[in-house]
Parts: structure tokens; C-alpha cells; sequence
């Protein structure tokens, strides 16, 4: 399975030039606890960054001088975020969710445009579903040989 079949298509973004203040209210009314920092133009909404709760916490409220009302979200992009292709397996994506210690990640179209995004539990998810198949249709063959060839192997009727 890619993971452009399996992410989910809402996502919540923030434009870079707007306020720490605006990225947490958009939090709290979204019910989520990361925001995909994006610029728009070229016929599509390209993703420049993550920013999290734990980012807010640390790099603004921590600091006694910020001013969250002030300070736009896009200074706390961090270069070099991780993202995923549509076109990715479950496996890779997994990789890369360790390689960055991400519980989340975009995902980008071909053309480099937010497609979605793809949540470690859906993964999990995905790959326990197949697991299951599998196990499944382990289990149809096993039932099929036995009803054909008999417990014991043997052909039945031979």
C-alpha cells in the first residue's frame, strides 16, 4: 500500500507570516497538536515546515520575551523537515518516522503540494491489516488442502 492511499486528506496548515498566537488558536479549534507551515502560489499549497505544540511551548512561552501575538510562526521552522511522497510504502514511511522521531508527517504530491497526512497509528494500522490478510489467506490455503487432500496429507479417495 502507498501511503498517499492511506493519509488523511485534511490537514491543517498555517502560512509562515502569521502569528505564534494565530498557529494556537488554529490548534486548539482543529483538535490538533501540529500545524504544516506552508507558502502559497504556483497552483498549490507547498509545505515549508512543522511546527508543534512542544515547539510553541519551548521556543515562545518558555521565552520571556516573545510575544506571542507578534512573533510569526514561520521563525520557528526548523530547516530540513521530514515529509513523505505519496507514491512511499508503508515500510519507508515508517522508516522515516523513526529516522526523525515523527508521530506525524506530510505528505507531498508529485508536483511537491501538500497531498495529506500520514499519522504513526495509521501505519500501524495499515500494516496490521495486512499482517492479518496475510495470516488469512495462510490459513484459506492450509483449509483448502486439508478439505482436498485430507488431515494427514494423504489424497482423498486414492
Amino acid at each position: 500500500m502507498k501511503v498517499g492511499e492511506l493519509c488523511r486528506r485534511e490537514v491543517a496548515t498555517i502560512d509562515g507570516d502569521e502569528s505564534v498566537a494565530a498557529a494556537a488558536r488554529r490548534m486548539r479549534d482543529a483538535r490538533v497538536d501540529q500545524l504544516i507551515v506552508v507558502e502559497r502560489g504556483g497552483g498549490g499549497v507547498r509545505p515549508v515546515g512543522v511546527v508543534t505544540e512542544r515547539d510553541l511551548v519551548v521556543s515562545v512561552l518558555a521565552d520571556e520575551g516573545a510575544d506571542p501575538a507578534k512573533l510569526q510562526i514561520g521563525t520557528l521552522v526548523r530547516d530540513g523537515f521530514a515529509s513523505v511522497t505519496v507514491d512511499e510504502d508503508l515500510d519507508e514511511t515508517l522508516h522515516r518516522m523513526r529516522s526523525f522521531e515523527a508521530r506525524r508527517l506530510p505528505v507531498i504530491d508529485r508536483s511537491g503540494h501538500v497531498h495529506g497526512v500520514v499519522t504513526l497509528d495509521d501505519v500501524l494500522a495499515a500494516i496490521r491489516r495486512e499482517v492479518d490478510a496475510g495470516t488469512l489467506a495462510q490459513h484459506r490455503r492450509r483449509a483448502s488442502e486439508v478439505l482436498h487432500r485430507g488431515p494427514h496429507g494423504r489424497t482423498r479417495g486414492a
